[in-house]
């Protein structure tokens, strides 16, 4: 170790050195006599100063006190052969570690290793009480840094530590709350319910968690949800820590949430709806009570996923379903889509309308609503009218052929008679005429209004037929490819029905040169397109007449899908897929 020893007797300072050289003790000794020389030696990594009390130019007082200024901890031993006990006391009052007369210094080896151990333990006591400071910093820098309220109670139930947010709640500066128990901050009211639970902790050793709810200076109600823990001292006292955060406006969201749900609940009940929420990348269907209802899942947490939803879907309805579903999943768009589904469970087949759209708000997942509408009894109903209709279109296309037709027959039997005898009567030539134009769209009215046809002939047949009514100079395309052994009588029906009627409203409005029909069948879908080059229109602001109406009608209630693609002169083409049954 490095020593410097202030002394300004050459006697003094061998004799110290030569007392050192007798003891095990490895050291340098410096000297300095002045203070000038005592500050340049302090400049070097001195281990222990030694003093003499009594120098020339000043004393060992002086000399502590430079040392200090330098260094608080660096060991310092006065050594004197004159000075009292009262001046020694003194000098350790200011700071020395320890004093001893000159007679004695075969005693210093004993008091140096005392004095290196002591200011060794100061070392490590400042160390510690910096890292206690640093640390102290930190914790209050994190808890200073939670909105929420953050207290620490020792087991007496003072407080040792609350956080700014707690001050700011209590409106009071945290100097006034510690060491504070609760009788001493609260009113009688609050101080009650904080006891119980403190009490309860304390005893229990356990956690707790409770919702205190109270009117603010305002006069409005406000709730905190407060958690209290045990902190279990190594006296095994029990002290504690509490966190309270304002769930004011979250319970009032609940609250809200809650009553839109039951309006919500109540809505479906009243409309046959249900909704659901999907997440596509956890694949999971968040739904309603009334859509788990509708479909006849028991699920504990409303979820299911949409492969699950998928299965439900009635048999020939998947493949469109599917389609129209992947597509809006993949587009962000909307569709509505009818299908029919099948309860879990069950062998019901019910019919439904299903409206998917994307939650544009949520930019960081891909969120979609949907709702999903029992139309079963009003499928019912379509039917019953459809059966209606088709049962007078049938008695009306029945009276024009087995009466009116018969009658008209009857006439022109007469008048070709009459035309074999007069063939110079051009008045008679042109009834005759007129009366066998009349007999021919009879029969082709009664043949458009019955589908006895579709039954008779087929559905491929029945369209063939209707080439007969496009004029010599309008093309007509038609490509069918069918099984129709495996489509059912009501989609066979419409289909010609749907062509039909589209071939009717191109004449009646395109003005086109050309008409395209392709009918074909992929699995369980007929796809059906109709085309022309005529006049087209605008489909965004354009007005629908009662021909696309009424097609948009009937594929609806074949629960199937239909696109129409048009541009002003530059014609229109109809995409329709259906359900083979």
């Amino acid at each position: 170790m490095t020593i410097l020893y202030i002394e300004d007797n050459s006697s003094d300072f061998e004799l110290l050195d030569l007392s050192l050289r007798k003891s095990k003790v490895k050291y340098k000794l410096l000297r300095a006599e002045t203070k000038d020389q005592v500050k340049e030696s302090l400049k070097t990594n001195l281990d222990l100063v030694l003093s003499d009390y009594n120098l020339n130019s000043f004393t060992g007082r002086d000399a502590l006190k430079i040392v200090r200024e330098y260094d608080p901890l660096l060991p310092f031993i006065c050594i004197s052969g004159t000075v009292g006990e009262e001046q020694a006391v003194e000098l350790l009052h200011e700071g020395a570690d320890d004093f001893l007369l000159k007679k004695n210094v075969k005693k210093l080896p004993i008091i140096i290793e005392k004095a290196l151990a002591n200011r060794k333990l100061q070392k490590e006591k400042v160390s510690f009480q910096k890292e206690l400071i640093h640390k102290n910093n930190i914790l209050d820098s994190i808890l200073n840094s939670f909105e929420d309220i953050i207290f620490f109670k020792d087991g007496e139930g003072k407080y040792l530590r609350a956080n700014a947010s707690y001050c700011k709640f209590l409106g009071i500066k945290e100097d006034a709350i510690l060491g504070k128990r609760d009788q001493d901050i609260f009113d009688e009211n609050a101080l009650d319910k904080t006891e119980e639970t403190d009490k309860y902790v304390t005893q229990n050793k356990k956690s707790l968690t409770y919702e205190w709810v109270f009117p603010d200076e305002e006069g409005e109600t406000k709730i905190l949800e407060i958690t209290k823990n045990p902190v279990i001292d190594g006296n095994d006292k029990v002290g504690i820590v509490g966190f309270c955060r304002d769930i004011t406006e979250k319970k009032q969201m609940e609250m809200q949430s809650a009553k839109n749900q039951q309006i919500l609940n109540q809505a479906e009940k009243l409309t046959s709806s249900a909704s659901f929420e999907y997440d596509t990348e956890m694949d999971i269907m968040n739904c309603s009570p009334h859509m788990l209802k509708m479909m006849s899942i028991k699920s504990p947490n409303k979820q299911i996923s949409s492969m699950r939803f998928l299965k439900l879907i009635y048999k020939d309805d998947i493949a469109i379903f599917k389609e129209e579903f992947e597509k809006v999943l993949e587009t962000k768009t909307s569709c509505t889509i009818e299908h029919r589904f099948v309860p879990f469970g069950t062998d019901e087949i019910r019919y439904g309308r299903t409206s998917i759209s994307a939650d544009y708000n949520d930019t960081e997942r891909d969120i979609f609503y949907g709702t999903i509408i029992d139309t079963t009894q009003d499928h019912e109903l379509n039917r019953s009218l459809m059966s209606v209709q088709e049962n007078e279109r049938n008695t009306i296309a029945s009276e024009l052929h087995d009466n009116l037709g018969q009658k008209l027959s009857a006439c022109t039997i007469f008048l070709d008679s009459l035309s074999e005898k007069y063939p110079e009567d051009q008045e008679l030539i042109k009834v005759s005429k007129m009366t066998n134009d009349s007999l021919q769209e009879i029969r082709s009215m009664s043949s458009t209004l019955s589908l006895n046809s579709v039954k008779e002939f087929g559905l491929a047949n029945s369209i063939k037929q209707l080439q007969t009514q496009i004029p010599l100079a309008v093309g007509f395309d038609l490509n069918i490819s069918l099984i129709e052994e495996r489509i059912s009588e009501f989609i066979s029906s419409q289909t010609f029905r749907i062509v039909q009627e589209g071939i009717s409203n191109i004449q009646k409005h395109s003005k086109a040169k050309n008409i395209g029909v392709e009918l074909r069948q992929d699995q369980s879908i007929i796809h059906l397109k109709i085309k022309d080059d005529g006049v087209g229109f605008d489909t965004i602001s354009g007005r629908k007449g009662n021909g696309l109406r009424n097609i948009e009608q009937r594929v609806k209630k074949c629960n199937g899908l239909l696109h129409i693609d048009s541009v002003p002169d530059a014609g229109t083409l109809i995409d329709i897929k259906l359900p083979i049954s």
